[in-house]
């Protein structure tokens, strides 16, 4: 298969139980899923922005294509500051513009493209709408950080998506946190939104639910049916990553087999295995571990 996973780059500062630490971060933990699932046969590309902090990506991002991804002065900085429960906190300290996106014609081989909005600012919304008028591939978006705004301090807070029905109309699979749904939603029952928004083009809905699991939501017959899988192990470390890991793996086997089960099933059992890695591990026994048997 060919695949693009598209996004910014981001260095993030990671406030956690009175520590701090340094770690790459955004699409790079798509990157370091699809490594875990992907096979020799597969051809990996990354749009991404590269600016000075490159070296913390290298090892990972040389192994593949990234003939797309543009020069930058400067990625995403943000800090996290990561509570047991409840939704972390974001504080952005640097903002890049948004990614160029190539000309169709340099897309067309790419049987899905996954976008990951980390920064809410990755891609123009003409840009991606230019895309979906003659893209004929799967177009996977986690919305992440489109679901909110940033206020004078950097710091993000949910809101409802402008421009939400064209965005939503760009996307085959959408993925979303319970709480990034609330962004999304036009009805206040859940039931009936998620219906409003599978009548919208999109065709598969995934909301995750942290340490509960996760559900995929889809039309059959011109009626919702959803699947859902509930995490058995909980981890005891921070979840940095967890979503894009689950996103990466979710999108590698959909793409490959058209099947919501399987790939919801693939992407729950190594998210809840990535949750159970201690930090500080190096890049490729995060990989070994990940990967499926």
């Amino acid at each position: 298969m060919n695949l693009l996973f598209a996004g910014h780059s981001a260095f993030d500062t990671v406030l956690q139980n009175d520590e701090k630490k340094y770690s790459p971060g955004g699409i790079y933990y798509n990157v370091i899923g699809v490594t875990g699932c992907s096979t020799s046969e597969d051809n990996i590309s990354i749009l991404t922005g590269i600016d000075d902090k490159y070296k913390w990506f290298a090892p990972l991002y040389d192994r593949y294509d990234r003939s797309l991804s543009p020069e930058i002065k400067s990625g995403v900085r943000v800090e996290l500051t990561i509570h047991p429960d409840k939704e972390r906190e974001e504080r952005y300290l640097a903002m890049p513009e948004p990614l160029p996106l190539p000309e169709n014609e340099r897309l067309t081989n790419f049987d899905g493209i996954l976008f990951n909005f980390i920064s809410g600012n990755d891609f123009k919304l003409e840009d991606i709408k230019r895309v979906r008028a003659e893209y004929k591939g799967i177009m996977y978006a986690d919305l992440h950080t489109l679901t909110r705004g940033m206020d004078e301090q950097g710091r993000r807070y949910f809101r409802k998506l402008p421009s939400r029905q064209e965005w939503l109309n760009c996307f085959d699979i959408i993925q979303v946190n319970d709480t990034e749904l609330e962004s999304i939603k036009i009805f206040p029952a859940q039931s009936e939104s998620i219906r409003e928004i599978l009548s919208a083009g999109v065709k598969v809905l995934i909301v995750t639910y942290g340490a509960k699991g996760a559900a995929v939501y889809y039309r059959k017959n011109e009626e919702v049916e959803y699947s859902f899988i509930s995490i058995k192990r909980i981890s005891t470390r921070g979840c940095v990553g967890c979503g894009d890991i689950f996103g990466a793996f979710f999108f590698y086997y959909y793409v490959l087999n058209g099947n919501v089960f399987s790939a919801l099933e693939e992407a729950t059992v190594v998210s809840e295995n990535f949750a159970s890695i201690e930090s500080g591990k190096s890049i490729d026994f995060i990989i070994n571990k990940l990967k499926r048997e």
